[in-house]
């Protein structure tokens, strides 16, 4: 893979797939919450910066929430011992960090004296700040937030080649980022287990991978939706009773159940909006526009009536509130378990039942 002497912002699915890999800037930020992004990316960036076979001894992970600033500039003045003498500096964790020493390190970016690279691990990285713009010119800057479907599909086609040497179409990628969801950590998993059983010389069909990654698992998610959607509440806390039992984690389980359920409440969006504008239109061509692949079509449409206008139409803002909780005081999995629990609830309660008294998640803390 080329390297070139890219400076500026970039998506971490660009940076992993781009055919001339950007350079580490002297000062270079992974921000966002993707976790699996980051560490891919900071292994692209390792492999980049330091070639060499004893490039481990060069790398200084730094605690943010324990250094200072000065102890920071004393690691990067310091050569390495190895290969070329140059190092590379991790700061993990580093939203507190930066937000104390902003404008020192806005001082440094300007004036940088010494060849080892620092690489900034942050959650949030606001594009208004000079900080920012100053990165934009002499720094790199690659966002790890959770990626769009359309870049996972391209995404795992190179993946299925870079790692396992065989070929995904673009449907076939799509049917994976369909029945897993946007989840490049959950999607990289399966892509491995493929590689040790498929033919390298025949593309992958759609319906093959529905049949390989379509299995225990995503049955029983689909199951728990099924029930949840036809207000089974029981048999729905049921079916994620039993995958958590088999070692899924609510947080993976959410990232799975949002990408049909986002589908469906953009749908129930379309139809209602065509009906007020007198250009009513199929439940089924809903779907289709909000992305259900045609070969998911019938079963989504069934879905989508168990769920019911009012619900379906609510789901966004469910599976924000849903996300939030699990990102802030509820990323513990006893604690993210719960609000999956009230999530599927909520989906469960009978069309019958006016929204107004569905139980909000904050009444439920």
């Amino acid at each position: 893979m080329e390297v070139g002497p890219m400076a500026g912002s970039t998506s971490a699915i660009n940076y992993l797939i781009g055919k001339k890999t950007a350079a580490p800037r002297a000062v270079t930020v992974l921000f966002g919450g993707d976790s699996y992004l980051k560490k891919a990316v900071l292994t692209q960036l390792k492999k980049t910066a330091l070639p060499d076979n004893d490039s481990e001894f060069s790398i200084s992970h730094i605690d943010a929430e324990k250094e200072t600033w000065r102890d920071v500039l004393d690691i990067l003045a310091t050569r390495s011992l190895f290969g070329d003498g140059k190092r590379l500096v991790i700061l993990d964790d580093a939203d507190d960090f930066v937000k104390k020493n902003r404008n020192a390190i806005e001082d440094y970016t300007k004036q940088i004296a010494t060849t080892a690279i620092l690489v900034v691990m942050v959650n949030t990285w606001p594009k208004s700040t000079r900080l920012y713009k100053e990165l934009e010119k002499t720094g790199l800057q690659i966002d790890c937030s959770s990626p769009k479907p359309a870049e996972l599909v391209k995404w795992l086609q190179h993946r299925a080649i870079e790692s396992g040497d065989f070929k995904l179409t673009s449907e076939a990628a799509r049917a994976m980022v369909d029945i897993l969801g946007c989840e490049p950590g959950l999607l990289d998993q399966e892509i491995q287990k493929m590689s040790l059983t498929v033919d390298p010389d025949k593309p992958l069909t759609p319906e093959e991978i529905q049949n390989r990654i379509g299995g225990w698992r995503a049955k029983k998610v689909w199951d728990m939706l099924d029930a949840a959607c036809d207000g089974n509440c029981a048999d729905a806390l049921k079916q994620l009773e039993r995958l958590i039992y088999a070692g899924e984690h609510p947080i993976a389980i959410l990232g799975q159940v949002a990408f049909p359920l986002r589908k469906f409440a953009l749908a129930a969006s379309i139809y209602r909006f065509g009906e007020q504008d007198q250009k009513k239109i199929s439940l089924s061509a809903a779907l289709e526009r909000a992305g259900v692949a045609r070969y998911f079509l019938a079963e989504s449409e069934r879905r989508l009536k168990r769920l019911g206008r009012e619900r379906a139409v609510a789901l966004h803002r469910w599976l924000l509130e849903a996300d939030l909780a699990m990102k802030g005081e509820s990323s513990r999995a006893d604690r993210a378990r719960i609000v999956l629990e009230r999530l599927i609830v909520r989906i469960a309660v009978p069309k019958t039942v006016p929204l107004s008294t569905t139980p909000e998640m904050s009444r439920l803390s």
